[in-house]
């Protein structure tokens, strides 16, 4: 039973992911991240999740921009194409290559037209 646990995004990269999550809380949603992260020094999993938060933003991972997007919910596809172009629009402007890295993958799933899976995240 996933209780009203609503997915809206899972990432993955090297070493672990996080799945993001929103449930709806009278008359708003609030959004979490649940995940697991590889302890080399350990060799173990190690999970990890968020507090919720009234701010999809606040809820991602720190490095979510790094990550490889799996899947998207379809009506959360606009909000990261906004939050990605404009990453991207902030590294093209930086003086150092301190943000800016290559994320092809990020355009697949953000610009339907150019995805390998349209039919699943197309926007309706």
């Amino acid at each position: 039973m996933n209780s009203g646990k609503i997915l809206i995004t899972q990432i993955g990269g090297e070493g672990g992911g996080a799945s993001v999550y929103a449930r709806q809380m009278k008359d708003a949603l609030v959004f979490w991240h649940e995940g697991c992260s590889w302890d080399v020094d350990d060799d173990v999993w190690l999970d990890y999740h968020s507090e919720p938060v009234s701010d999809l933003k606040d809820a991602l991972p720190s490095w979510w921009m790094n990550a490889h997007p799996v899947e998207i919910h379809p009506l959360f596809i606009p909000w990261f194409r906004e939050h990605y172009l404009s990453f991207q629009s902030c590294c093209q402007d930086a003086e150092h290559d301190t943000c800016c890295f290559e994320q092809n993958h990020w355009l697949e799933i953000l610009e339907p037209k150019n995805s390998k899976i349209t039919g699943y995240f197309s926007e309706k």
